[in-house]
């Protein structure tokens, strides 16, 4: 996230007014325009596009076996898919891994840092297994 973050950075002093730099999971758009994202879905196959984001970072992350529950402290489930939206992407990236760690803890969390999370879980009932992190109408960004 921080790379990222780094390379807006440097595009900007240079002068551009828009894009998006993407290392492959973790993204910032920055500009006037809105960038669709397409998130990786566990509960169907391939990316569904599900926000529209200007001017802030994206990091997503899943349970691949190298991530532990802070509650049970067993690996999180591999079909878990976590997308966070923050201000800038080396936040959104720290923030995945606390959403994937505690995801009761990540919601009084998420506001301090106005990022919203998007978790996928194919177990979870209703909307195709998304959930938002804070709930919708909590959402701070």
């Amino acid at each position: 996230g921080y790379a990222v973050d780094c390379a807006v950075e440097l595009l900007q002093r240079h002068g551009a007014e828009q894009g998006c730099v993407n290392a492959g999971g973790d993204l910032r758009v920055f500009g006037r325009q809105p960038e669709r994202v397409h998130l990786l879905s566990a509960a169907t196959a391939g990316a569904i596009p599900v926000l529209e984001v200007s001017n802030a970072g994206v990091a997503g992350s899943g349970g691949d076996g190298m991530h532990v529950d802070g509650s049970t402290r067993q690996d999180v489930d591999p079909h878990i898919r976590i997308s966070v939206v923050a201000p800038d992407c080396m936040t959104a990236d720290a923030l995945t891994k606390i959403v994937l760690a505690d995801p009761r803890r990540a919601e009084s969390l998420l506001p301090q840092y106005r990022a919203v999370a998007y978790l996928n879980d194919p177990h979870h009932p209703g909307n195709h297994g998304w959930r938002t992190i804070p709930a919708s109408e909590d959402r701070p960004c």
